[in-house]
């Protein structure tokens, strides 16, 4: 069976994103190809009777009549031209423009599904095997289209034409091209079908490689502090090990293929020879049929190529797509309710109730019970592990808790929207996401509809203003990708700025200072005690100095609160952050 019904379905989904999504461009497509490939058959009719005109000349001598024949000959030859002139230079237009349709299309498509899936799905898989896939799916569609163009359409429009000329010629040259198609192509696409499941199953390796790769490059400053260069050429190159033996397999099978083939092909040139001139000697073709046959049985041999190309193509294009396109089939569980309405916070009262939550079936909360007044500000501490990053990951509903419930001024979380949840919250991280873009445009990432005063205020408020108005761009300056052009205390200070123009009543300060110097640090924290007053805050923090000034301190152990008090009290009793606090003014921690 040239294609299993496994392989129709993905095809279906390749048709349906790009030929019904653009009809009319590609029903233009198939006519200008109809064009190309008729007047590419018209060529060796010319040839054939140009010889005609000079053997019929060589005979009579007449050259008034053999003027005349080549110069209709040479119109038809002027039209041809023409014709195939425009269609090769339509073809590619049609082309561009179904692709220009599609592909953004897809690309949206896709990242759309990706940032709607569960976190912990995306983050168990790797980035550059993720962006590899999304630019491999995108790239199926031109592949798709230029195959129609170079291999489809030749074999779909030309082949009909060829056999309809033989035949007109004579049957037995019918016959015998269709004998030599019967064998060549099951032969032909036997191969290429091996060949195209290789290419499948070495897909899911060449995403895993370009995956390591991106994580080396992403990370080259820690490679080069660590002078493990060495190290990740040689984990790089693991990963790589299996190209010289993927090569090699498809080798092996085309190179059986080229030899079948090319027996195939010898074979039935060799009968087309003996039939011509049989029937030439005999006078039962002519000259100019003689050389049309042996020019049509060529292009036969070109059209059977294009066509074992085109299925290869295909199989390999389908894989290609259908790779990415699961993507769409991913299905995220932690979905909004039918009824989920806005959440509206008003006070900032947050509440955890018997709350239990298990990541990876290991159990982080047990029954967790705590609860955060309005304009609190609260510092979670403990050792890694502890469950203090996972506490803010559950209020921003970025996993579904087990048991019990989360509330915000009495509102289950679970009930309302996850859009307006999250936009009800400010988060400043430790890692700063910033874009390869203006400090504008970066600070706005989190309040787009705010206009320019409001930006200028937040850069104020954030203290970047003298650092701003210290460059050339001003405010336009590009920090580069990841923010590389900036130094992490700037970094730190756009987040800040994020958050003072969101303005929300709930803030989350998950280990903001904690990559930074110490008179960095105090610098920033300043800042972030003046944004937080009022509000309520989360500050989750491994130094205890970051923290020291809240109105309480909640230190977590295996997912458990084993103490709360302001940071005297806590030091008084002689527990666990007292312990804490000991290593860490002695330098331990």
């Amino acid at each position: 069976m040239l294609f299993n019904k496994k392989d129709i379905n993905k095809f279906k989904k390749l048709f349906e994103f790009v030929i019904l999504r653009n009809k009319l461009l590609f029903l233009g497509l198939i006519f200008f190809s109809i064009i190309t490939q008729v007047t590419a058959v018209s060529v060796d009719l010319i040839i054939a009777k140009v010889l005609e005109y000079f053997a019929n000349y060589s005979l009579t001598s007449d050259l008034s009549l053999f003027k005349e024949s080549i110069t209709n000959i040479l119109l038809i030859l002027f039209i041809v031209i023409i014709s195939s002139a425009v269609s090769y230079w339509a073809e590619p237009i049609m082309i561009a423009k179904i692709v220009g349709n599609t592909e953004p299309y897809i690309k949206k498509k896709l990242l759309k599904r990706l940032l709607f899936l569960d976190t912990k799905d995306i983050l168990n898989k790797k980035t550059g095997a993720l962006v590899n896939k999304v630019n491999r799916t995108s790239k199926s569609l031109e592949n798709f289209l230029y195959n129609w163009r170079w291999n489809l359409a030749p074999f779909i429009v030309g082949m009909p034409t060829v056999l309809i000329l033989l035949t007109s010629i004579n049957y037995k040259f019918l016959i015998l091209n269709l004998l030599y198609l019967s064998i060549f192509i099951p032969v032909s696409l036997r191969y290429e079908r091996m060949g195209a499941k290789i290419w499948e199953k070495a897909y899911p390796k060449y995403d895993k490689s370009t995956g390591i790769l991106n994580d080396i490059l992403t990370n080259i400053l820690p490679v080069k502090i660590n002078s493990q260069e060495k190290y990740t050429i040689n984990m790089y190159s693991k990963s790589i090990k299996f190209i010289p033996r993927l090569w090699l397999k498809v080798s092996k099978i085309y190179s059986r293929w080229g030899s079948s083939t090319t027996a195939i092909n010898l074979l039935f040139l060799g009968f087309t020879i003996y039939v011509g001139f049989d029937l030439f000697i005999t006078n039962l073709i002519s000259i100019d049929q003689l050389a049309l046959t042996f020019l049509l049985f060529n292009r036969t041999d070109r059209y059977v190529g294009y066509l074992v190309h085109a299925i290869g193509q295909t199989y390999r294009i389908i894989a290609e797509f259908d790779a990415g396109m699961n993507i769409l089939e991913e299905k995220a569980t932690i979905i909004d309710d039918l009824d989920a309405k806005e959440i509206k916070v008003n006070k900032g009262k947050i509440q955890f109730n018997d709350v239990t939550f298990s990541y990876e079936n290991k159990k982080v909360f047990d029954k967790f019970k705590f609860s955060i007044n309005p304009g609190e500000t609260i510092g979670v501490v403990g050792k890694s592990g502890a469950g203090k990053t996972t506490l803010a990951n559950l209020l921003f509903r970025l996993y579904d808790i087990d048991k019990g419930y989360i509330s915000i001024d009495g509102q289950n979380i679970r009930h309302v929207t996850q859009n307006s949840l999250r936009n009800s919250i400010s988060l400043v991280p430790q890692d700063t996401l910033l874009f390869d873009d203006t400090i504008y445009n970066n600070i706005l990432f989190s309040s787009p509809n705010s206009n320019r005063r409001e930006v200028l205020k937040a850069i104020k408020e954030a203290e970047l203003s003298e650092f701003i108005n210290s460059l050339p761009n001003k405010e336009k300056t590009i920090v580069g990708e990841r923010g590389v052009k900036l130094s992490g205390g700037q970094r730190q200070r756009i987040s800040i700025a994020r958050a003072i123009l969101a303005n929300k009543k709930i803030i989350v300060l998950d280990e903001a200072t904690s990559a930074l110097d110490s008179e960095t640090e105090l610098k920033i924290r300043d800042t972030l005690d003046r944004i937080t007053k009022g509000r309520t805050t989360i500050t989750i923090a491994h130094r205890l100095s970051t923290v020291m000034n809240s109105d309480k301190i909640v230190v977590f152990d295996n997912g458990k609160i084993v103490e709360v008090g302001d940071h005297k009290s806590l030091l008084k009793k002689k527990g666990k952050y007292a312990e804490l606090w000991k290593y860490q003014t002695k330098g331990y921690l």
